[in-house]
């Protein structure tokens, strides 16, 4: 039988390997790796700026600059928040996330696959990204498998390794923070949705019981409602800010991926990479925005799930235990990408409509400076 906290079990161990994971002591290796992934960036930016005349070299150099800056702002965060993402994961060891009918349990066994399995196959997805582009010198006439303009000299192969490196550590910790808000937000829909049958479970074998058991399964409904609406806070603290720089980021780099892969030959390894790039780039950003919309959708079903209760046939204190979780559910539980918006499928078309505005306007910009 799976306990639900075996769902962050893929993050979990990559940020505990990596010396990442909240509470966990570092090592004097993971602190250098961290490093590392500071002067990789550093060195990303610094090539970033030889090319402002160019719009082809620049949105190629963009696309793969932004998605390990973006790694690194996100984990800022992650460790800003660290007491919050604590908190977040005592929440989910609490007794009421965890014990449910024996005819709710297969709900906690689907999240904890259904993690599981998005994990691997996403993480897999990033380990072929950055494998492809790991080969570009085996394949190509460049030294590198990204752009470095400045003179090394016999420090090439150094640089190979070093670029490397860095694309896999950002690749495998962006991943694996990608895998930890979904999973956490698949936990939060999970936990709603175990409610809801709860409920509507008391409705339909409303004859069989006791009102004295009615009464005390309605109370513990009210607990439950109230440990979701706090782990609902406690994720929007700590994610909040880290969705918003996805969502700038994801924008930016689907609208350079796609400028790239319409100005690059298709027989070429550059055109294949760029490909696998831009399926992970989407499949992120819509995973995101599927999860946030399953909160939205499950946590507005709790009032229908409330008024299915035969409360007409109820006691005026089970009718006030009803009315209490009715009103608690009034707004739909919803996650704030900042301060700006929420996270929805909505969202998700708004991103995508954002990044073809880009692309048009580089077109333009591409075609004005050809001519």
């Amino acid at each position: 039988m799976s306990n639900i906290i075996e769902a962050i079990s893929i993050p979990n161990k990559f940020f505990t390997l990596s010396g990442h994971w909240p509470g966990a002591k570092t090592t004097i290796f993971q602190r250098m790796l961290f490093c590392v992934d500071i002067l990789f960036n550093l060195s990303l930016l610094a090539e970033f700026t030889n090319h402002f005349d160019d719009y082809e070299i620049l949105s190629e150099h963009l696309s793969i600059t932004i998605s390990p800056v973006s790694y690194l702002i996100k984990m800022i965060i992650f460790k800003i928040k660290s007491d919050a993402v604590q908190n977040l994961i005592c929440s989910i060891k609490l007794k009421e996330f965890n014990d449910c009918p024996n005819h709710l349990r297969n709900i906690i066994e689907q999240t904890v696959k259904y993690s599981k399995f998005l994990g691997y196959v996403y993480q897999s997805l990033c380990l072929v990204t950055i494998l492809l582009y790991s080969l570009v010198p085996v394949f190509t006439e460049a030294d590198l498998p990204l752009r470095f303009s400045y003179y090394i000299g016999n420090f090439k192969p150094v640089m190979y390794a070093f670029q490397v490196m860095g694309l896999v550590s950002a690749a495998s910790n962006n991943s694996s923070m990608d895998i930890l808000a979904m999973s956490l937000m698949r936990i939060c829909a999970a936990q709603i949705e175990i409610l809801n049958r709860k409920i509507i479970g008391l409705s339909d074998e409303y004859e069989k019981y006791r009102p004295d058991y009615i009464k005390t399964e309605l109370k513990r409904c009210v607990k439950h409602h109230v440990k979701i609406i706090r782990y609902h806070e406690i994720l929007n603290e700590v994610f909040s800010m880290i969705i918003l720089t996805q969502y700038a980021t994801s924008a930016v780099v689907i609208c350079n991926l796609g400028f790239q892969l319409v100005h690059v030959d298709p027989m070429t390894l550059q055109f294949v990479r760029m490909t696998v790039y831009f399926i992970a780039m989407m499949i992120q950003l819509a995973m995101y925005c599927w999860f946030g919309n399953e909160i939205i959708v499950k946590s507005s079903a709790i009032r229908d799930a409330c008024y299915e209760f035969k409360w007409f046939e109820s006691d005026l204190e089970t009718r006030k235990t009803i009315i209490t979780i009715m009103e608690r559910s009034k707004q739909p539980l919803v996650l704030k990408v900042g301060k700006f918006s929420m996270l929805s499928l909505q969202s998700f078309t708004s991103v995508i409509r954002t990044s073809y505005s880009y692309f048009t306007l580089m077109q333009t910009l591409y075609r004005k400076n050809q001519n």
